[in-house]
């Protein structure tokens, strides 16, 4: 036997008896949240979700990563936190 031979290949899901990543999410909801902070409802399949990409200057991108990390927020999160303040702001003034 080479010692290539030795290796197997590892079962695929279906072969585990592992349910489905949108199963495992749908028994454990707990589960489906990232280790920063809450996340966003998962969409349903089919649906799209919009992104943007903001291009800025490297210390302005950090210091909105760490306060998303600090408050353990996710981006769009705290976009809309961001958002929220400052028209609320634009209410008062």
């Amino acid at each position: 036997m080479t010692w290539l031979k030795r290796f197997r290949r590892k079962p695929r899901d279906a072969d585990r008896d592992v349910p489905h990543r949108d199963e495992r999410s749908s028994q454990h909801p707990e589960t489906s949240r990232s280790a920063s902070g809450p996340s966003e409802p998962a969409p349903s399949p089919g649906q799209r979700v919009p992104q943007i990409n903001i291009r800025g200057e490297a210390e302005l991108i950090g210091r909105f990563r760490a306060h998303c990390r600090d408050e353990r927020r996710t981006y769009a999160d705290m976009l809309r936190v961001l958002l929220d303040a400052y028209e609320a702001q634009e209410r008062r003034d």
